[in-house]
């Protein structure tokens, strides 16, 4: 089974690289989209390159486009090592406490009650991820910018998709910052 990630989501790193992890038997099934350097001996230059005959790589590089996106790269192994000095587990386990944080807030607020009750069912089946997925019922597009204008104001950045006030969080954020989200969310809750 394929697992991709976004270099610029959760593993801190610029826009404009991801990772792939693949199997071998499923990536030796993937059609390469064609490279030159997707091929055997690519930089064997007294190779001709109408040299049709060259085969795909067997690893990852198959399936690369072009040159390789080297500053990319270079901040992705510095988010990577900073990660990793962090220790995954820990982030994650430090990004649960603060999902339990904000939702013991949200379950005092007859606004986010439902809402609370129901990401904590799926927190503690271990069915949620680092970002909460809110949603309010009926509120239209109006009553959630008028809720995003507050909290960017607030210097609180959250989006809305289909309907669901998006939170995520990650190793730097602390309980003061749910505590404001937590404070924002209840006295600026949008209109059922």
């Amino acid at each position: 089974m394929p697992s991709a990630r976004r270099g610029h989501k959760g593993l801190l790193a610029p826009q404009g690289l991801g990772l792939l992890w693949t199997d071998a038997s499923f990536r030796e099934r993937l059609v390469p989209s064609g490279s030159w350097l997707s091929v055997e001996d690519a930089t064997d230059f007294a190779r001709p390159s109408t040299d049709l005959e060259r085969a795909w790589l067997a690893d990852g590089r198959r399936l690369e486009c072009g040159v390789p996106n080297l500053v990319g790269a270079a901040a992705l192994e510095v988010s990577l090592s900073l990660i990793n000095e962090a220790g995954v587990d820990k982030i994650a386990s430090h990004v649960e406490g603060l999902q339990r944080l904000l939702l013991g807030y949200l379950a005092e607020s007859p606004t986010w009650a439902a809402e609370a009750a129901r990401l904590g069912g799926l927190l503690e089946a271990g069915r949620l991820g680092a970002i909460l997925g809110l949603h309010h019922g009926e509120s239209g597009a109006a009553a959630w910018d008028a809720l995003l204008r507050e909290g960017f104001s607030q210097k609180i950045y959250a989006s809305v998709r289909e309907g669901y006030l998006r939170l995520a969080f990650h190793g730097w954020h602390r309980a003061a910052d749910i505590e404001r989200i937590a404070e924002w969310l209840v006295d600026e809750a949008p209109a059922a």
